[in-house]
């Protein structure tokens, strides 16, 4: 019933929470790096590089005689050159950008706001001067900025943009959790086949955790990263196990007892057997909720297919920055900054859904879409190409085609007869193998 009602309305968006989105960062992380990739998305150019300087006289005159090379025919090591050109081609500016959302998240606390003046260019014709918001942390990864929105006001002593008003705490309408031992609450524990009853409230789910450990006597806790997500509950005598395979069937998420204990967390995300399998583990691996928003997964009852909207975060990237640019100026201090840890709750979550769309990029879209992309290349779908240069009897690019069922093709190519110069590491020596 819950997921029926989300995301119909303008102002409908998932929940950003600091904790649970560092650990969805680091889930896509750790899928993104079992597949060996460059740390650059243009280190896919030198990876092809490497590729031609192993080609044997009879691949080049296949090559060189307008024919295709098919990835199946190469050698392993030929095989791990490609496979690695592919994956960084996809996955590299993904990974920098997960593995920065979680340094950033990890900093949260400690980063802060700032408002940068825009200078005398920037004042309009009402005499308002604009400042450039920009959110900076400084982590493991070095000082990293994102740009969040534009305040314009008259002077910062004299005058205060229009705020806008955010929630303390949870969403709207939240109420208060209801007491422990709340209507309803049994008189002898049977641990978690004990009836339990609870009014319908908004509550944390941590406060869900702490009623039904009251309830059942049976130390129900939340991980970490989910203890901030609210829920409206309403349960009348059913058994605190249905209740939780309810909760974790309705979130993707999954509970587990040991030594007594029960504990509520995320899904550990499935290891994919296989390189073209990663793209959908990443979007297994995305908050429900998130999904669809994005329009990755179809809403219950839904009659069309889903359709991934990469718009709709960008929207939701611009107007966070924006409302929370806006809200955060007035407690600026005289040098433009605002420490995040003076933001309420709610302007917080603002600030990490502007961080954590930033995972999403246009360029990306077949990856979370599911199209088709060179997320899908495999050994019996990709080739090798070197077109002629006009003019010239000899190809001057290497170029990797994914050929569909259907016959349709996309593919990227590196020159390999001029590379250009070969960049060094983030330490200042040359790469393996130069």
């Amino acid at each position: 019933m819950l997921l029926h009602r989300r995301f119909r309305r303008a102002g409908d968006r998932p929940q950003m929470h600091a904790a649970e989105m560092r650990q969805v960062a680091r889930d896509l992380a750790a899928l993104a790096d079992r597949i060996p990739h460059g740390s650059s998305d243009h280190d896919w150019g030198w990876d092809l590089v490497d590729l031609s300087r192993t080609f044997t006289p009879e691949q080049w005159r296949t090559l060189n005689g307008g024919q295709r090379l098919r990835a199946a025919a190469l050698s392993p090591a030929q095989q791990g050159l490609l496979w690695r050109a592919v994956a960084t081609r996809v996955f590299a500016f993904p990974g920098t950008a997960r593995r920065e959302l979680a340094a950033k998240l990890d900093a949260l606390d400690q980063s802060s706001l700032r408002y940068v003046d825009a200078g005398a260019s920037s004042q309009d014709a009402r005499g308002l001067i604009a400042y450039h918001c920009v959110h900076v942390a400084r982590t493991n990864l070095g000082r990293l900025e994102t740009p969040l929105g534009i305040v314009r006001v008259k002077a910062r002593a004299e005058a205060r943009p229009q705020t806008v008003a955010l929630g303390q705490g949870g969403g709207p309408g939240e109420r208060q959790a209801p007491a422990a031992g709340a209507e309803g609450a049994p008189g002898k524990s049977q641990g978690l086949d004990t009836p339990v009853t609870l009014p319908a409230a908004g509550m944390t789910l941590e406060a869900l955790c702490r009623s039904l450990a009251d309830q059942t006597g049976v130390v129900v806790a939340a991980a970490e990263h989910l203890r901030d997500r609210r829920l409206v509950v309403s349960v009348k005598g059913r058994p605190a196990r249905t209740i939780l395979d309810a909760l974790c069937e309705l979130n993707d998420w999954t509970w587990t007892r040991s030594a007594g204990r029960v504990r509520v967390a995320r899904r550990v995300p499935r290891a994919p057997a296989e390189p073209a399998a990663v793209a959908a583990a990443m979007r297994a691996a995305l908050p429900r909720d998130l999904r669809h928003f994005l329009g990755i997964q179809a809403l219950p009852g839904a009659a069309e297919p889903p359709r991934f909207d990469i718009s709709a975060a960008t929207r939701l990237a611009d107007s966070a920055g924006q409302s929370v640019a806006l809200s955060a100026h007035p407690l600026a201090g005289p040098e433009g900054a605002v420490p995040v840890r003076k933001l309420t709750a709610g302007q917080k979550e603002e600030l990490v859904a502007v961080l954590a769309m930033r995972l999403f990029r246009d360029a990306d879209t077949p990856l979370w879409s599911g199209d088709k992309g060179f997320h899908q290349m495999a050994a019996d779908t990709t080739w090798l190409e070197v077109p002629r240069a006009q003019g010239s009897g000899q190809g001057e690019v290497l170029t990797v085609l994914h050929v569909d069922s259907e016959g349709g093709s996309i593919g990227f190519g590196q020159n390999i007869v001029r590379p250009a110069l070969r960049p060094r590491s983030t330490t200042g020596q040359p790469r393996s193998g130069q």
